[in-house]
């Protein structure tokens, strides 16, 4: 659950969109992407995710591995189990996600007005 990791870091972050594919909430799922603060934006981009997603339902998921790779980019490798027609698979991903400030632009984690985003995810 998205409150079992700390306010502002890129765990939450990542279990919030993994937690919306579950509950196939797909506004939840936008809302962890570039582009955020336009509702216009996140409407359109949750019709997107649920073409997507929609015929593959996420049954479970767990992080495995957090790296910081740069002062504004964080890589997790989570192990998730997505049902694929009468079978489940078990992948393992990695999600980038980025620190990034009003403009969009890349900034150092914690730094006040900024918030993390999501910028690979499982197609």
């Amino acid at each position: 659950m998205p409150a079992d990791y700390d306010e502002g870091t890129p765990e939450r972050l990542l279990v919030t969109f993994l937690t919306g594919w579950q509950a196939r909430s797909y506004g939840q799922m936008a809302r962890c992407l570039p582009g955020i603060r336009d509702q216009h934006y996140v409407n359109r981009k949750a019709g997107d995710l649920r073409e997507r997603y929609a015929w593959r339902p996420l049954r479970s998921f767990e992080l495995i591995a957090v790296r910081d790779e740069a002062l504004a980019v964080t890589v997790i490798t989570a192990r998730l189990v997505i049902e694929e027609g009468s079978s489940d698979q078990d992948v393992t991903r990695d999600f980038q996600l980025i620190n990034e400030d009003a403009a969009g632009n890349a900034t150092v984690r914690g730094k006040p007005g900024s918030w993390w985003v999501l910028y690979t995810a499982v197609a």
